[in-house]
């Protein structure tokens, strides 16, 4: 027998079977994958099968599937590495284009407040209170203008994404936490199509300035809401249990 995870069995069956035959043909030996069980976790574990007449032959087939998985798994990262550069390219763009806008309100905030209290020490109450609440305007468009550049990275980061992935990285907590929760609103749906778990990318910290805030606050808000998760740190995500 041999021990693989769960996430790991379609990868030796392949597309049609087309992994598993091949795996048979070279090695010469009988290969049993158990079918998939909805219930387990990705990083639970299944026992492959394998029968032959001899010892080389079974010992044959456990190489070439774990050369095979390897392969897989290298792959994947490659290909998660490629997109994650591009992600960032156009992320990045997208953070400058919207970060522009907070920083021109921030800034008329600043001068309206600065006005305002000029005016207010001068006695110029009315005009003051005029001044302060373009000030407050001047915060709303701010919030809005970081609500909107964090969705649209979002859309970025999560375009070709499957439903169950959720790309936080990169993302203040305040909408991050919102779009985890948007998410979870959907948990019906994902159990119906017997989806496990989301996956959460939060990343590991490693670009962060100063205290890591995201995976902690992801973390406390998944406790909060009793749900049960596996953090997989090497990875720099969480999985989160429908």
């Amino acid at each position: 027998t041999l021990q693989i995870q769960c996430s790991e069995q379609k990868y030796v069956i392949g597309t049609g079977g087309k992994n598993i035959r091949k795996l048979r043909e070279d090695s010469g030996a009988e290969i049993r994958v158990p079918p998939p069980n909805s219930e387990a976790s990705p990083d639970d574990w299944a026992t492959i099968t394998i029968y032959a007449d001899s010892d080389a032959k079974v010992e044959h087939a456990k190489v070439l599937i774990q050369r095979l998985l390897s392969s897989i798994h290298e792959e994947r990262e490659e290909e998660r590495r490629r997109r994650l550069e591009e992600y960032t390219k156009h992320t990045d763009a997208v953070y400058k284009k919207h970060q522009a806008k907070v920083d021109k309100c921030a800034q008329k905030r600043a001068d309206y407040f600065q006005r305002a209290a000029e005016a207010f020490e001068k006695g110029e109450k009315a005009l003051a209170k005029e001044l302060s609440e373009k000030g407050h305007e001047e915060t709303r468009k701010m919030k809005d203008a970081q609500a909107h550049a964090a969705f649209s990275i979002y859309k970025a980061k999560n375009k070709g994404n499957a439903d169950h992935v959720v790309d936080l990285h990169g993302l203040h907590v305040e909408p991050a936490l919102e779009i985890l929760a948007a998410k979870f609103a959907t948990r019906a749906q994902l159990r119906a199509r017997r989806v496990p778990a989301i996956e959460v990318i939060t990343g590991k910290g490693i670009h962060s300035d100063g205290e890591i805030r995201l995976l902690p606050a992801v973390l406390q808000w998944l406790q909060g809401q009793c749900i049960r998760y596996d953090e997989q740190p090497e990875e720099g995500t969480v999985l989160a249990y429908v």
